[in-house]
This record gives C-alpha cells, structure tokens and sequence, in this order.
C-alpha cells in the first residue's frame, strides 16, 4: 500500500470515526480508531474527508481520546495524547474556544479515571497538561484545578506514594494553586514515618514559610519551644531539631551557664473542635515519642505546668548537647541555610 492510499484510508477512517462520535455510537468508533491506529501514520495530523465534520487537530485528539475513554481504555487515550505532546493549540494547528473547553473537560474525566485506578503518576502528568498550563489565549483560572490537585494529593499520601505527593506538591506550589494544609502536613508526618528525613525537613521548611504552622521566629533564640499540641511527632521532632540548631551557639559555648531549654506543650483550643483532656494527653505521649525517635535520643522531663494548664517539660542539657555534636554538620545547613 502507498502512501496516498494509506493517507485516503485515513482521512476516511478519520471522518467515519468522527461521525460515529457525534452520533454517540462509542464502540464503532473506538473500532475505527483501533484499526486506523494499525495503520503506521498519525491519524491526528490529516483531516477528514467529509467537509461536515471538518475538525482542528485539536478536537480529533478529543474525539479520539474520549471514545477511548468512553469505551475503558484509558490506556489507549493516555498514550494517544502522549504520541501527539499533548498539543491544544499552535499558529500551525489553531482551534477554537470549544476545543480548549472540551479538552479541559476530557482530561478532567481522563485523571478522575486514572486516579480511581490508583494511577497516581498518570493523573498528575494528565493535569499538567491540561489547558491553563499551556496559557491558552492568555488564560487561565486556577480556582478549576484546586479540587482535583488537592483529591490527588489527599490520595498519594493515603495510599503511601510519597514520591507522586511530593511531585503534586511542588507543582501545586510552582503554579500557585492553593493546597490543603492537613495534606501538607500529613505528607510531612508520612516521609518521616518512612525515614525520608531530607525530604520530611524539606517539605517543613516550606510549610512553615508557607503559614501552614504558627510563626515561631520570635522563640527559636530563646530557652523557651512552644510546640502546639496537633503536631503529629515527626512535626514535633522537626520543630525540636530547627530550635536546637537556632540555640546552637549558646548550648555549645562553654561560658554560658548550662540551662535546660524548655518545652510547653500548647493546648491551641479552638471554639468549633474543643480539646479534650484525652486529646492533650495524647500529645504529650507524642512528644514524648518524638524525643525517643531523635538520634540521638533527646532527653525530656516533666517538669511543671503552667497558669495555662499546659504542660511544662525540660529538654536536658547533655542530650541537646550531644545531638549537636553527632548532627550539626547537616542540621545546620538544613535549618540555617538551604
């Protein structure tokens, strides 16, 4: 078979495969579209006979893609949109308002379905792509992609893929959508539940510049850590760790007396979800857990409470002084200056 022929063949399968679409007749058009793809030629890329379904490149990849779609071969779509880079819209391949609407439409429905088959990785590379990442005509409304990022994050942390969570993040971040901050927080608790530490101080580091935990600024050079009852313990360590690097000087000076550093454990009531004593006791066992995680571990005692009625607790000298010695070296390029 020639070349002229197998372009004819196409742009007939084309226009049949298209008026099968627009008929709703899924399943004949995914047959045309499975054996127009037997054919080794870009279908995409050659338009249609028929001058009454005239089609943009654009909206042939829609069609395509979402009677696969339509049709449970999600497969199939993705990898019909990964051979044609995802293209909406070019000055050589133009298309209109209502393509770029459509398209925005079938990738919503292509990451809904790879994301309830636990195809993390596929479901962010779709939402990448979709059309207000490519600043089509200049546009682009954020307040559409908030849900779905955020449903896909929810779900990479649930399921322990932190490497796709840690992804979803950063580019939420880089195309400022704003992200769920129990998410963030709960990915931080996850890599360091997973002994990820890098990545666990890393993602800290940014939520805390980010107003995900209250400012702490003012007591990190004092003697004095507030740590508010709902951190998890990793959070709790982290915030352990970033004090004792901010009061390394002064721990290590040998002219400066040898005080324990303290630590209070803030209740933080809130009026909708009032703290029970059951809730405050398990912080003060998470603490306590978060001292025992450290390497090496922290000493912490009990030593008062406060006219707050929160507990008081000593973090002992010798043991601050010790983690300093074994972790300083990168302790203080993570907390001081990356």
């Amino acid at each position: 078979m020639n070349g002229m022929i197998k372009q004819l063949l196409i742009r007939i399968g084309t226009s049949v495969m298209v008026a099968y679409y627009k008929s709703e007749q899924w399943r004949k058009a995914r047959k045309v579209l499975d054996t127009l793809q037997e054919i080794p030629v870009n279908f995409t890329i050659l338009k249609g006979l028929v001058s009454e379904y005239t089609v943009s490149r654009c909206q042939i990849i829609n069609i395509a893609g979402d009677a696969f779609l339509r049709t449970g071969c999600v497969n199939k779509a993705l990898r019909l949109l990964r051979e044609s880079g995802w293209i909406i819209c070019t000055p050589a391949w133009p298309c209109d308002d209502l393509d770029v609407l459509n398209r925005h439409n079938f990738l919503f429905s292509l990451a809904d379905a790879t994301l309830k088959n636990n195809m993390y990785c596929e479901t962010l590379e779709i939402l990448q792509n979709l059309p207000g990442f490519q600043k089509i005509n200049g546009i682009m409304d954020i307040s559409l992609y908030v849900n779905i990022f955020n449903n896909l994050l929810q779900e990479c942390i649930q399921n322990n893929c932190l490497g796709v969570s840690t992804d979803t993040l950063e580019f939420m971040r880089s195309a400022n959508i704003p992200v769920n901050t129990l998410a963030v927080r709960n990915l931080i608790t996850a890599l360091g539940r997973s002994c990820l530490w890098p990545k666990a101080r890393k993602q800290y580091k940014k939520a805390l510049s980010s107003g995900c935990y209250p400012p702490v600024e003012e007591n990190l050079y004092r003697k004095l850590l507030p740590i508010p009852c709902f951190l998890s313990e990793v959070e709790m360590l982290l915030a352990t760790e970033m004090f004792l690097v901010m009061n390394a000087s002064n721990i290590q000076s040998p002219s400066v007396s040898k005080q324990s550093l303290q630590i209070v454990l803030r209740r933080n009531e809130d009026e909708k979800n009032p703290l029970t004593n059951g809730d405050y006791e398990a912080a003060v066992d998470r603490l306590l857990v978060a001292a025992r995680m450290s390497e090496p571990k922290l000493q912490i005692k009990h030593t008062t409470v406060n006219i707050a009625k929160e507990e008081v607790f000593s973090l002992e000298y010798s043991s601050a002084l010790k983690w300093l010695e074994w972790n300083m070296k990168w302790a203080g390029k993570v907390w001081l200056f990356d």
